[in-house]
């Protein structure tokens, strides 16, 4: 530990000396072991020596000026009054005989301040009206010790706590009032905790439990000895035990006027009287046991008159029992052009429109059809310039109006009439959808044969990645058409009916950077034996999807036939579309035949999502043959996001390209209707399977004779 002395030397005048010398010596008697180095005093006077040698203290102090020496002696007292110091840094103090006092100045806010460095650890406070004395603040977390395990810690005056207040072992307190609660505000309102004198060691636990302690309004000496479960007991939501038997001894609790008291079950039996009582039933009432029951079977039949009263429930189901007069029921019945009357409904004389029981003069009927059974029609409206058909008990049924020149012909029994053509052996068609055998009929001269093949599928999508030229699946091409006109004679009595089985889609590309694949093409439909054979060409499956910006168009179904004649129409299916990443894709109705297939929707280089194409329907041509249905416009196109084709609606109509996507699976291709092509699947990023393609139509034959 160093030591350090520092002082001033200063001439009689009050002058500072500057350069007198300052040497420490052990023994001042002797001056011979010195205490460290010489200094000299600066300009102020002010001299400084330290020494770090315990063996050097206490030390005497030798000032040399000139001749003048002057000591000073390290066991000398010296007295100090009225001096006033700063801050003082102190390892240790200590009294030599006498006690050590320190008296600090009044009304002073840090009269006394222990601390390090700017940590206060004790501040002595005398400002007035604020005395106080503070022991551990200046630092955050400092732990204050009073005392040891042994020592007891007397508080004379009040002691208040600001934080929390941790008592390991047990609290005794001295006072009736033990604890008052302030609660959040601070106000004149408290809580007092308080415990009568105790004439003996008592013992209050605290159940393990949480929940709200009851608070009694009666002080009382006497115990609760009644177990929780008892007490629940009195809870209007504890469920209900079981059955037991009641003896006389048994309690109830009762409140006697205002008191809640136990009696025996005896003397619930003596106030409500003797159990042997005897019940009777009355009119319109059963007893079983002691229970009744209203049993209105009793009731005597009896005319209802005016006067008479009924019972019924006032406010619907649950409402009030009542009773009413019937005559104000019929005037409730009375609406309008009706008049209640000593409840009897009459008809109003204004009421012309009704003249007699039974006979509806003028007016018009509002209310449903009247059935067959009541003489009525069974329906409102029927099909202009149609004849009626009786249904037998059922609605009348209307046939349709026909064309210029058809006549109504039975068709046999059970089987309602229709117009026909007229004609002397009259005309038998046969239509095919599935292979099978034509059977001429008797008496025919002529026969039209009408063939279409089956639409090819469509083909897939490409997969592959982004910055890519990637096409979607080609359409699928339609089915070819022709039509012949034979000599009945020409043909046997009966001819072979092929119908071509339709072209498959193909299936997804499900692995990246590769070409979608082909649809299946479609087959032709034939009629007649192989001498004599007729027949039209399947149109061709679709293209797959490549890796160049256009793809190629595909055939349709051609004719076919070993039979010539002039002016007999035929004609090529519609080519399936070309799939392109340019958005700019065809379609082609065909001639005479269906229609292709729409193609899917590619992406080009720059990552743009085409829609796909829309189907195209049959050949206009076509429809001046009376095809089997009413021509439609084709399946519609998906939409870019992977939005898949719609199917072909109506006969010949191809199915719609599906729509490509980036961001998960293309659109598939739409199915063709019979004798379209399929749809072509639409294109797709690496990572998601592209659109398959859709299914051609089948084939189709009908043969006519007259």
């Amino acid at each position: 530990m160093a030591t350090t002395l520092q002082g001033f030397v200063y001439d009689n005048a009050g002058n500072a000396i500057s350069g007198a010398t300052v040497q420490g010596y052990v023994s001042a008697d002797e001056a011979t072991v010195v205490a460290g180095d010489p200094t000299t005093t600066d300009t102020n006077g002010k001299w400084t020596i330290t020494t770090s040698d315990p063996t050097h203290i206490p030390m005497d102090i030798k000032i040399t000026y000139g001749s003048n020496v002057r000591w000073l002696k390290g066991y000398d007292k010296t007295s100090l009054s009225d001096i006033s110091v700063g801050n003082i840094a102190l390892d240790s103090i200590s009294a030599d005989d006498t006690d050590i006092n320190i008296a600090v100045s009044d009304n002073s806010a840090t009269a006394l301040t222990v601390k390090q460095g700017t940590d206060s650890y004790l501040i002595v406070d005398t400002a007035d009206g604020s005395e106080s004395v503070s022991i551990g603040t200046g630092i955050a977390g400092t732990s204050v010790t009073l005392g040891n395990a042994t020592s007891e810690v007397t508080v004379a005056g009040n002691l208040t706590v600001s934080g929390t207040q941790t008592v390991v072992n047990t609290v005794t307190m001295n006072a009736t009032n033990a604890v008052v609660f302030e609660g959040a505000t601070a106000d004149d309102f408290e809580t007092t905790l308080t415990i009568e004198d105790p004439t003996a060691d008592r013992t209050v636990v605290i159940p393990n439990v949480s929940g709200t302690i009851p608070i009694l309004a009666a002080d009382s000496d006497t115990a609760i000895t009644a177990t929780p479960t008892e007490l629940n007991l009195l809870d209007g939501d504890t469920a209900v035990g079981g059955s037991i038997d009641i003896e006389d001894t048994d309690g109830f609790v009762v409140n006697d006027g205002g008191v809640m008291k136990t009696i025996p079950a005896l003397d619930i039996s003596d106030y409500v009287g003797d159990t042997d009582t005897t019940y009777t039933a009355g009119a319109l009432l059963d007893l079983t046991g002691t229970q009744f029951d209203v049993d209105l079977t009793e009731a005597a039949e009896a005319a209802i008159a005016d006067g008479d009263y009924i019972l019924f429930l006032d406010g619907g189901a649950t409402g009030t029992q009542s009773k009413e007069a019937v005559h104000d029921l019929a005037t409730l019945f009375a609406g309008t052009g009706l008049t209640a009357t000593s409840s009897v409904l009459a008809v109003d004389s204004s009421q012309t429109q009704i003249n007699a029981v039974g006979t509806i003069g003028t007016g018009t009927w509002e209310a449903t059809d009247i059935g067959v059974e009541h003489g009525g029609t069974g329906v409102s409206s029927f099909t202009d310039a149609g004849v009626l058909i009786g249904n037998g008990t059922g609605a009348i049924q209307v046939t349709s109006a026909g064309t210029s020149g058809q006549v109504l012909t039975s068709n046999g029994a059970g089987v309602d009439p229709t117009f026909q053509d007229a004609g002397g052996g009259g005309v038998d068609l046969q239509t095919f959808t599935s292979s099978g055998t034509w059977t001429k009929p008797a008496g025919a001269t002529m026969v039209m044969v009408e063939l279409w093949g089956s639409g090819g599928g469509g083909g897939a999508g490409r997969r592959g990645a982004d910055g890519t030229h990637r096409s979607a699946g080609g359409g699928g091409a339609a089915g070819g058409y022709t039509q012949m006109l034979f000599p009945a004679s020409d043909l046997s009595a009966t001819e072979t009916v092929t119908i071509g089985a339709a072209g498959s889609g193909a299936a997804a590309v499900t692995s990246d950077n590769s070409n979608g694949d082909y649809g299946g093409d479609g087959n032709r439909t034939s009629f007649g034996s192989s001498s004599t054979r007729y027949s039209a060409a399947g149109g061709q499956g679709g293209y797959g999807g490549f890796s160049t910006s256009t793809g190629s168009n595909r055939s349709g179904g051609h004719t076919n036939t070993s039979y010539t004649a002039a002016g007999i129409p035929f004609g090529a299916g519609g080519l399936g579309q070309r799939a392109r990443t340019d958005g700019l894709n065809d379609n082609d109705s065909g001639n005479w035949g269906g229609g292709g297939g729409g193609a899917g929707g590619g992406i080009n280089s720059g990552n743009t999502e085409r829609a796909g194409t829309d189907g195209a329907e049959r050949s206009a041509y076509l429809s001046n043959f009376n095809p089997p249905d009413n021509q439609g416009g084709g399946g519609a196109g998906g939409a870019a996001g992977g939005v898949a084709g719609s199917n072909g609606s109506e006969f010949g109509d191809g199915g719609g390209g599906g729509g490509a996507n980036r961001s998960a699976a293309a659109g598939a291709g739409g199915d063709a209707a019979t004798a379209g092509g399929g749809g072509g699947g639409g294109a797709s990023l690496n990572g998601y399977n592209s659109g398959a393609g859709g299914d051609g139509g089948a084939g189709y034959a009908r043969v006519t004779s007259w």
